[in-house]
């Protein structure tokens, strides 16, 4: 309750109710020297307001218990630190509330509208002075990957094409080789086939010979006194 007095001694009194929200100061900032991906701190039980992620990304040094608040297609979320260990960090990710883990170095992609599609990623940078390194970045629609029951992303559209079509080629330039070894190891074998046909007779009276081709004996001549071109 609120009570004032004016110079002639009237009072006025007013209720009013007030939601207080400890909000990140602007000079909890990292000391100077110290090497970390996020530069602002979030301290215990404070939050941060990122704003708009679409795909752009946002870092913080948040302590255990530390918010940080995003806007996504127009709806608010957060980011809460629920655990940090010495090598790990739980968050609690929400408006659709789902707690998740991450190892020093790791990122994991989540849907956090229920729409079956990944819509940011949470990149755990490393652990300073009991405070999580963190990057929060959104994810356009287009990117984002298959989620499996972890949350994590296994792979992309873009490079399930890429690695489909280096298959094709693979397997277009097997073919080649095969054709090409058959080719040549049909050419070198020196078997040729004829048919009765072939040789001047009836082609429906023998089967086709099958063999190898042998070079004909060229006729040799030499000269005589009586017969100038005789065979010899």
């Amino acid at each position: 309750m609120c009570n004032l007095t004016d110079s002639t001694g009237n009072v006025n009194s007013t209720n009013k109710t007030f939601d207080v929200e400890r909000k990140i100061s602007t000079s909890n900032y990292v000391p100077a020297g110290e090497e970390t991906i996020g530069k602002k701190v979030i301290t215990s039980g404070s939050y941060s307001n990122v704003g708009e992620l679409s795909d752009a990304s946002e870092s913080r040094l948040m302590a255990k218990t530390a918010s940080m608040k995003f806007t996504l297609k127009g709806e608010e979320h957060s980011l809460y630190l629920k655990d940090l260990g010495e090598d790990s960090a739980t968050f609690t990710l929400q408006s659709e509330p789902q707690d998740v883990t991450l190892n020093v170095g790791e990122t994991g992609n989540y849907d956090v509208d229920n729409d079956g599609k990944n819509d940011v990623a949470v990149t755990l940078n490393g652990i300073s002075r009991g405070r999580a390194d963190v990057t929060i970045a959104g994810l356009k629609a287009s990117a984002a990957g298959e989620t499996t029951e972890s949350g994590k992303t296994t792979t992309t559209t873009g490079e399930k094409e890429k690695k489909s079509s280096l298959l094709l080629w693979l397997i277009i330039l097997l073919i080649v080789v095969l054709i090409l070894i058959w080719f040549f190891k049909k050419k070198s074998s020196g078997k040729v086939s004829f048919t009765r046909k072939d040789l001047g007779g009836n082609q429906g009276s023998l089967p086709p010979y099958q063999g190898n081709y042998v070079q004909p004996r060229q006729p040799q001549f030499s000269p005589s006194n009586n017969d100038p071109f005789r065979y010899q």
